[in-house]
């Protein structure tokens, strides 16, 4: 690039576009991320897109933004430099601590991100993207069980824990009701859609070994709606059905 010089100087309207004077400007050169190693657990950083790196090894604390060249009311998102883990301590004192929302460190690794404001002196946390959390651990399903009327269903889940879901499923096997071969049904485990017909209906209770399934006592339990119609059918075959159960902790 040519510099713009006239009889007094340096043109007024010229700008040095380095990396960081483009970055103030909108358009596709603007937000570019930078990597800032940690000193001391402080950055001072000249972006708004900000890598945290570690000083030494694969983790560190941040504690501190240094606001030198950043004003106020600056909003700048920062993530962890690929393979390293940044701990966000909350309040740790000093121009540039960085006040949490829940008042507490939060760990960021991988694709988690922090959205921080400065307001004075200091840093404010405005949102966090974090790493999804796992709900559950573990799953049992088990084989197909035959349904009986009146009956119980002892299924050892092996969860080691007492489940905190359960779901059934009932596989059509022979064409009923309107289902075909195949057709799968989630069910709940209720006492019956009306106060008359209870007998239609049935228990599911649990413990840290076992799923029980205690089935209706008439012999064409569970009413289901026609798959065609809708229309509540209570003349289901049990023949033509296995019942899949499901527990997840």
């Amino acid at each position: 690039m040519v510099d713009k010089i006239g009889a007094a100087g340096l043109d007024p309207d010229y700008i040095q576009t380095t990396a960081d004077t483009q970055n103030t400007f909108l358009g596709n050169i603007a937000h570019t991320e930078k990597a800032f190693t940690l000193s001391s657990g402080a950055i001072t950083p000249t972006r708004d897109r900000i890598a945290v790196t570690s000083e030494s090894g694969a983790t560190d604390n941040l504690d501190q933004i240094v606001t030198t060249n950043l004003g106020a009311n600056t909003v700048l998102l920062l993530t962890a430099t690929s393979g390293d883990t940044i701990t966000v301590r909350d309040a740790q004192g000093a121009a540039g601590q960085i006040h949490m929302i829940d008042n507490a460190d939060f760990e960021m690794s991988g694709d988690e991100a922090l959205c921080v404001e400065r307001r004075g002196a200091d840093w404010y946390e405005l949102w966090r993207s974090t790493a999804p959390t796992q709900v559950f651990s573990a799953s049992f399903v088990s084989s197909e069980q035959t349904l009986t009327a009146g009956g119980l269903l002892t299924l050892a889940h092996g969860l080691s824990a007492v489940p905190l879901l359960i779901q059934g499923h009932m596989v059509c096997k022979t064409t009923d009701a309107g289902y075909a071969a195949d057709d799968t049904v989630i069910v709940t485990f209720d006492s019956g859609s009306t106060a008359t017909a209870n007998s239609y209906g049935w228990a599911c209770y649990f413990d840290s070994t076992n799923v029980y399934i205690r089935m209706g006592s008439v012999a064409n339990f569970p009413i289901l709606a026609n798959k065609g119609t809708g229309v509540q059918d209570a003349g289901l075959t049990l023949a033509n059905w296995k019942l899949v159960v499901r527990a997840f902790a």
